[in-house]
């Protein structure tokens, strides 16, 4: 039987779900667990058992952070450039970048990531997003004059000015001394003046999209060192020492006669890295779901959808600041098309439901603890079995 507050569209509409002719998948990964193909193949697998002859298109998303470059490329029939670049301890690495379309598709964390420190080896106070800029450099070398480049799981606070090192920008102290490659968390605060004369020659005309998953200021209670630094690896005191460093980079931005950026939203996401492209390359940050689900011409693929599937490993009031669900919920909404959202764990519904997002599937049975159910078998058995479940109940 029906409820008629599952979806939000006309009672009359729901009657095309028992006979759908297409369904769009568009799903993020279960982040520590399965990647967003893996997420769609099984779903798919559900749906086709009930749904033979439906059409199912699969969308994996990445709403800008880590996953962006293998999901648009695998999507889109991109290919990948490997490039020399640097880890955020300033180590040679090789790295891959992302092309689709004649745009470049850069991973802020594929050199940058968290994930590829050891536990000992994260500090904010030593890392450097350096490497970031010899990526965009590579790509430019490699002829590419538009870009994307996505922001998120990153190791640094150090305002972005180790990736504009990496550009060419030449940072000086108060000794009026040129900084070493690879301003840090704990060096940031030394910078005095800079030039940008021969970067902003060379990348004059080069369109640069950042896509930033998070809306933190740079600095204060919510800024990129008092929310992001400890899960970095930074201590109490280290906290602190990061937000007056990142003070002190913005009233050096002052002196220079940019903009406060203080409170401006967006500028603490990757800590700092937000600002520092508003800053030196005048780039505008952009919605990293938008910037995804315009690439893949979302809009279009769901004109005639009877039913879209998004999801994420946890779907709850954080799903929608700027994440995944956000742009889809956002999309689908406004074409009128049915959706239905599923996750791992599920919380938050009344609020969910206040943004229109009203048909939830937590996929998890009850009593399973996180790390069972964190286990790729089990994880693709319980989304399978749910969305069947779900499927069977609507016939």
């Amino acid at each position: 039987m029906w409820n008629s507050e599952i979806f939000f569209v006309p009672l009359q509409r729901l009657n095309v779900l028992i006979f759908m002719k297409k369904i769009v998948i568009a799903v993020d990964s279960f982040k520590g667990c399965l990647p967003a193909q893996r997420v769609a193949e099984v779903i798919e697998s559900a749906l086709k058992y009930q749904y033979p002859d439906c059409q199912i298109v699969k969308l994996p998303i990445s709403d800008g952070g880590e996953g962006l470059m293998d999901i648009l490329v695998s999507s889109m029939g991109g290919l990948y450039h490997t490039v020399g670049a640097y880890d955020s301890l300033m180590r040679p690495i090789q790295c891959k970048i992302g092309s689709v379309n004649k745009c470049a598709i850069i991973e802020t964390a594929s050199a940058l990531g968290l994930s590829m420190l050891k536990d000992e080896e994260r500090n904010p106070m030593l890392t450097t997003s350096f490497g970031l800029g010899t990526m965009i450099s590579a790509a430019y070398d490699l002829g590419y004059r538009k870009m994307l480049i996505g922001l998120g799981g990153t190791s640094t606070v150090d305002a972005g000015l180790g990736a504009m090192q990496g550009l060419g920008i030449r940072f000086y102290n108060n000794s009026g001394r040129i900084m070493q490659n690879g301003i840090n968390g704990q060096t940031m605060a030394e910078v005095a003046h800079f030039d940008m004369i021969n970067v902003k020659r060379k990348y004059k005309d080069v369109e640069f999209k950042v896509a930033c998953d998070v809306t933190n200021p740079i600095v204060g209670q919510k800024g990129a060192a008092f929310v992001y630094a400890p899960q970095k690896g930074a201590s109490n005191k280290d906290v602190q020492t990061l937000d007056t460093n990142l003070r002190q980079v913005c009233h050096i931005l002052r002196h220079n006669g940019y903009q406060n950026f203080e409170n401006v939203a967006g500028a603490g996401s990757a800590g700092g890295l937000g600002m520092a492209f508003q800053t030196f390359m005048g780039t505008k940050l952009s919605s990293g779901i938008d910037c995804v689900l315009d690439l893949i011409n979302f809009n279009t693929e769901i004109e005639d959808a009877d039913l879209v599937i998004t999801g994420e490993g946890r779907v709850d009031s954080q799903s929608l600041m700027g994440k995944v669900l956000t742009g889809i919920a956002r999309r689908t909404l406004a074409a009128k098309i049915n959706l239905l959202a599923i996750g791992g764990r599920v919380a938050d519904r009344e609020i969910l439901a206040r943004s229109g997002v009203k048909n939830v599937l937590e996929v998890t049975p009850e009593g399973m603890s996180d790390d069972e159910a964190m286990l790729p078998d089990v994880a693709m058995k319980n989304i399978y079995d749910k969305i069947s479940e779900w499927t069977q109940s609507r016939q």
